[in-house]
């Protein structure tokens, strides 16, 4: 969903046309609707799909490996795709104002100015995965859009900062403090195995 709204969303940024030559507007704006209508088409019919993929497929010569693959989509129903959305709706949505709640501890700012500049920021993430867990692409996409807005650089800075904190890092502590303790009993369980078969 973010990466089929992604350049729409960077585009209706306020400020971000300025970047761009006057005569280009039109089709910047013609292009960022291109993928979400076909996000949107893919949503109610799935089917066209796989017929894409498999031309573009066919014509690398990699036919084994892309009827394998194809097989998920046999089976693929419009209700699966419509429970996906709900649930990515539902979960961007939470991210989304968690960041509004940062950003709403520092300085007043409605939701919607906020789940913009961080939806945004999202895309610029997936589309620039080039550090460890999109550390510092966030951070620095954040000033640059919430500045549109007209809140500080401090504030843009700290809210992405404190979110990787809650959504990625604190969630990966914990994980690793969880197998460091589990880890003897993987230990064990594995030798249990190896005795069992031996015997």
């Amino acid at each position: 969903l973010i990466m089929a709204s992604g350049p729409l969303l960077l585009l209706s940024l306020p400020g971000i046309e300025a970047f761009l030559p006057p005569h280009l507007h039109t089709g910047a704006w013609v292009f960022s609707f291109v993928p979400v209508i076909l996000y949107l088409l893919f949503i109610s019919n799935p089917k066209p799909l796989k017929v894409v993929m498999l031309s573009v497929q066919l014509l690398f010569g990699r036919r084994k490996r892309i009827l394998e693959a194809l097989r998920v989509y046999e089976d693929l129903a419009w209700r699966h795709l419509a429970n996906a959305f709900l649930v990515t709706i539902v979960q961007l949505g939470i991210i989304l104002t968690q960041f509004f709640l940062i950003t709403r501890a520092f300085v007043p700012v409605d939701w919607l100015p906020a789940a913009h500049t961080y939806a945004a920021t999202l895309f610029v993430k997936s589309v620039l995965p080039i550090t460890l867990g999109s550390l510092g692409i966030g951070e620095f996409a954040a000033v640059s859009f919430y500045a549109g807005y007209g809140v500080s650089d401090a504030v843009a800075f700290s809210a992405s900062l404190l979110l990787f904190a809650v959504n990625v890092l604190l969630p990966a502590i914990l994980g690793a403090v969880y197998l460091m303790f589990q880890r003897p009993s993987f230990r064990n369980d594995s030798q249990s195995q190896e005795r069992s078969s031996a015997a």
